[in-house]
């Protein structure tokens, strides 16, 4: 176990004792996860917002706007559905 996995689970005991040690480790795959793909995005962001090729400058933008939808949770999106013929 990573030391950021170690202290992440020793503030889970710490502050929630009633979490078996079977769900704590789910709580820290998830939250390292999470952890992980936003680095990514701030990383694209970061890297791609200035640059001079069109593609990836409006990727860097679409990753900056992701994040803040974010906040509103799941959502049900109607997608058109596409013929697969």
């Amino acid at each position: 176990m990573n030391t950021m996995n170690a202290v992440l689970s020793k503030i889970i005991v710490e502050r929630y004792p009633n979490i078996s040690p079977e769900q704590r480790r789910l709580f820290v795959i998830g939250a390292t996860a999470a952890a992980l793909y936003i680095s990514r995005f701030h990383f694209l962001v970061e890297t791609h917002q200035r640059s001079p090729n069109p593609g990836e400058s409006e990727l860097a933008n679409n990753a900056r706007k992701s994040p803040p939808s974010w906040n509103f949770g799941l959502q049900a999106v109607i997608l058109p559905v596409r013929d697969s013929m």
